[in-house]
């Protein structure tokens, strides 16, 4: 990959996930400030059909600014990462696909409460980069890795219980579900068409 096709790539793609980090923000200010936070009970309530939605909804929503904060750094780089390995498109697709992955198993494994924040959906990114750079011997690969380890290394600390407060099994369960999907590319596959027969499914109801 020569500097011209980087270069290009941060500008074009920066703008995007810029744009997505600062949407999610400014909702997250209106639900804090004008809503009192009321919105947060659309996170994930393990084993409860009312939070089947907070699958879809739980990455987005954030109790705090430092929350929000501590995911966003780490979502914005590690997006960088996979769209240097792959593209744009898939990049897209795999974030979407660890998204529910971890989602369904905080729902169907974690304490009961309210799960929210993207904490899980980067413990997946993680775990997805952590295996797929180590098994795909590259230079890119191996700087990527490198990264990992110097600058995100935190992130393994979040998978042992230290604060009752803390989602610590959906970092756990998010890790778990970045290494399989991994481990296992074709569930991206699964996913992909469960997904466009459910958009097919809503097109028709509509």
């Amino acid at each position: 990959m020569d500097l011209i096709y980087f270069s290009e790539n941060i500008q074009y793609y920066g703008q995007d996930v810029t744009t997505l980090l600062t949407y999610v923000y400014i909702a997250n200010f209106i639900n804090w400030y004008v809503f009192k936070g009321v919105f947060l009970f659309l996170g994930i309530h393990p084993r409860k059909l009312i939070g089947l939605i907070g699958i879809f909804l739980a990455p987005i929503l954030h109790a705090s600014t430092d929350h929000f904060l501590l995911n966003a750094l780490p979502f914005f780089c590690m997006t960088f990462m996979m769209i240097l390995i792959f593209d744009f498109e898939i990049a897209q697709i795999l974030l979407q696909a660890l998204a529910v992955f971890s989602g369904i198993l905080i729902w169907i494994f974690a304490r009961p409460g309210i799960h929210v924040g993207a904490s899980a959906l980067v413990s997946a990114m993680y775990g997805w980069l952590l295996y797929w750079t180590f098994h795909h011997p590259s230079f890119l690969n191996f700087s990527i890795l490198m990264t990992l380890f110097i600058y995100f290394s935190s992130i393994l600390t979040g998978l042992v219980p230290n604060d009752p407060k803390i989602s610590w099994e959906g970092h756990v369960l998010g890790f778990c579900s970045g290494i399989a999907t991994a481990r296992w590319p074709q569930w991206l596959e699964y996913f992909v068409t469960v997904k466009n027969e459910a958009l097919d499914f809503f097109d028709y109801l509509i």
